[in-house]
């Protein structure tokens, strides 16, 4: 990295009269920008598929409500593939809403507060899936007991929780700095869980 970094300094001094070519250059180019249209159409669809697993699985997602596993799946993998599930729709639907949010353009008020709208429905969801990664690691815990690791995915799942929330506040204000309070909140977090006596947690839950 030094060296790369070193040859285009060294470059750039030598070859100064390209530097003007190429900050004009870039100065032409135009940025990114999406229709309102066309992005609310997309999150309307993303949502009407996150309703449809919702009903569809809910018998899968809960257990019935009776704390029941589905056929053929023990409550390592149900658990495991709550948390995987988890992970990777926050992480889709965070960069989704963000997208948005950064590049779409020719919004009014009216047509930009209904976009706001639809993704609070989509951080809704992402709750439904949340709350179903909880549900499914407490089933775990219920029968199996508590350890380290999984005392530290509830509070990985305790941080998302606090995380969409900021996500919900960028949403509707677009000067929140969510950047800072996302750092702040994940440090904070961490520091907890340094001092906090994870052991002594573990033998209270037993």
């Amino acid at each position: 990295m030094v060296a790369i970094y070193l040859f285009a300094l060294f470059f750039r001094i030598k070859h100064e009269k390209y530097t003007e070519y190429f900050e004009s250059s870039t100065d032409k180019k135009e940025t990114i920008k999406w229709n309102y249209i066309t992005v609310a159409t997309i999150i309307i669809g993303i949502n009407l598929v996150y309703l449809s697993f919702s009903i569809v699985q809910f018998s899968y997602l809960y257990g019935g409500g009776n704390g029941e596993l589905p056929l053929g799946v023990s409550y390592a993998e149900y658990a495991r593939k709550g948390f995987f599930e988890l992970i990777l729709i926050t992480l889709i639907n965070f960069l989704i809403v963000l997208c948005c949010k950064f590049f779409t353009e020719g919004q009014t008020k009216k047509t930009e507060r209904f976009c706001n709208v639809l993704y609070t429905i989509m951080i809704g969801f992402t709750y439904n899936i949340l709350f179903s990664a909880y549900y499914r690691m407490n089933l775990y815990e219920s029968k199996f007991g508590y350890t380290r690791l999984r005392v530290l995915v509830e509070a990985f799942i305790f941080l998302l929780t606090i995380i969409l929330i900021v996500v919900l506040f960028r949403i509707w204000k677009k000067s929140f700095p969510i950047v800072k309070y996302i750092t702040i909140i994940t440090f904070s977090v961490y520091v907890v869980l340094n001092y906090a006596n994870i052991d002594r947690i573990i033998v209270q839950k037993t």
